[in-house]
């Protein structure tokens, strides 16, 4: 729903309602937020000359989440400790740069990556591009937090394994309900009980309109959008020696990814529920119920500002002045760890990242199929695989990557985004003939001389200057070696590994 849209009377219905949930000052971001996603501009703010001595953050993703929470809790935090910020779109960059004063924007990764400035990374782009920046930033030894999902496909999740486990820097994942004053609560008094538990959440969400980028194929859908939230809440409730093998349960009806019910039983005979249904407009944002009985405890959660524990004879009720969902938590603890070089448990991290991300994978596979789908942990995995996971081959699979003369990988996902703002561009493709050479081919009836330019200089943006890059028009596509046409084929080895990406 565009709220800018509504009557007057909905919008201050609105605004109201949001007070009274988050208060004044995240409900004022919330309406910025909505102006941000729409802002264009004629002429483009000038960037500053260097970012503050404090400044170590680069962000990438500079959409509504970025915008209204990353930004703002890192803000309030810290102070102004962003040093670059990269959008596909360059409005967003720019208003972002221009609200928080962050010193430089653009829309090509690389300059951010490559920032020496920057130690650690901020990644809330594309769900498709997550995983591509965090293995390209951990490549350069920056340390990254990653918004949910981390992976979108098990390629990406085997490759970003494999390059923690080959470098040395952080990686955080942005779930952040765990980290809310009610997530930290459920999980200490369950911890407390021993024996199997029974988990209930369920979730009503927005409707989506049918255009929503979320709904892209090589975006994952709405059970890596959103459902992965709650399947990692429900893993974190099971200690990691007891959870697998897990046996994933679906019930749909006609669609995928809403009005969907997934049963999980872990190894330990705990039994998880989850059920979401996104029908209308959720006026709140989105609701949500928790309920969990383990042991001697019986527990009831609503929508983070209420809650009440029983156990045995006492009873005890929670309420939240504001509804804490954990983001503030979550997205301050990951940058104060790096700051003041806290711990970091590398093998618990790795091991975790794998399984959560696994379990959300292919929750999504066994709602597709329908039907029921057995997982094993990643110590069995690693076991079978004599310490390593397997990579792929990637060469000219069907998502792919241009590899920089730097050694980056840019995702395919920034090109998709570019060329839906040229209309007259019906279809196109990339082809990476070498590490100094690209080759644009478009179809096109009426493409005029300034959208040729245009299509060149973000190319230019986000390849690098060092790029040649040739324009074709309705010249035949290339056919990768299953015969089939593909958005970006690489033909680009860097020494003996076959360097691609799958993200578009």
């Amino acid at each position: 729903m565009d709220y800018l849209k509504q009557s007057t009377l909905f919008k201050i219905k609105k605004v109201l309602r949001y007070v009274s949930l988050y208060g004044i000052s995240r409900t004022y971001m919330k309406i910025l937020g909505q102006l941000h996603a729409r802002k264009q501009y004629e002429t483009l703010p000038k960037k500053s000359a260097r970012p503050g001595g404090k400044a170590f953050v680069g962000l990438i993703g500079c959409g509504n989440f970025a915008f209204t929470t990353i930004g703002y809790f890192l803000r309030k935090r810290f102070g102004r400790v962003i040093a670059s910020c990269i959008d596909v779109d360059i409005n967003r960059a720019a208003s972002m740069s221009s609200y928080y004063k962050i010193p430089n924007y653009t829309t090509c990764a690389a300059d951010v990556i490559n920032d020496d400035k920057v130690q650690m990374l901020y990644i809330a782009s594309y769900h498709s591009s997550h995983a591509e920046y965090a293995i390209q930033a951990l490549q350069k030894g920056k340390h990254v937090y990653i918004e949910k999902p981390h992976v979108v496909s098990k390629e990406q999740l085997v490759r970003l394994v494999n390059t923690m486990e080959t470098t040395k820097s952080k990686v955080f994942l942005g779930f952040n309900r765990p980290f809310s004053r009610f997530g930290e609560t459920i999980r200490n008094y369950l911890d407390k009980e021993t024996g199997p538990g029974i988990y209930n959440w369920f979730i009503a969400g927005h409707d989506l309109e049918p255009d929503h980028w979320y709904h892209r194929k090589e975006e994952g859908g709405r059970i890596l959008g959103n459902l992965c939230h709650w399947t990692d809440f429900v893993l974190r409730l099971v200690p990691v020696a007891e959870a697998f093998p897990i046996k994933i349960i679906p019930a749909r009806a006609e669609k995928s990814d809403t009005d969907v019910a997934v049963s999980f039983v872990f190894n330990d005979s705990t039994v998880a529920v989850i059920s979401f249904s996104a029908k209308g407009h959720a006026f709140e944002g989105v609701k949500e119920r928790f309920t969990a009985y383990k042991g001697n405890t019986m527990i009831a959660m609503d929508d983070f500002k209420t809650m009440e524990i029983n156990v045995i004879d006492k009873k005890k009720k929670y309420v939240n002045f504001y509804r804490d969902h954990g983001h503030s938590k979550s997205i301050v603890t990951a940058a104060e760890n790096v700051l003041e070089d806290m711990p970091y448990n590398r093998e618990t991290s790795i091991a975790h990242i794998w399984n959560t991300g696994l379990l959300f994978l292919e929750t999504k596979r066994a709602l597709e199929m329908q039907e029921t789908i057995i997982i094993h942990s990643y110590d069995d995995y690693k076991s079978k695989q004599h310490g390593k996971m397997p990579e792929a081959d990637l060469l000219n699979q069907e998502d792919e990557s241009i590899i920089t003369s730097d050694g980056l990988q840019i995702p395919s996902v920034n090109f998709y985004s570019m060329f839906r703002e040229i209309p007259a561009v019906q279809r196109f493709q990339l082809i990476q003939w070498n590490l100094n050479e690209v080759e644009i081919r478009v179809k096109s009836q009426n493409l005029d001389a300034d959208e040729k330019d245009q299509i060149l200089n973000e190319l230019k943006l986000r390849l690098g200057k060092r790029m040649k890059i040739k324009l074709t028009i309705n010249k035949e596509f290339e056919r990768n070696s299953e015969g089939k046409r593909r958005p970006v084929i690489s033909h680009v080895r860097i020494g003996e590994r076959i360097e691609t990406s799958s993200s578009v």
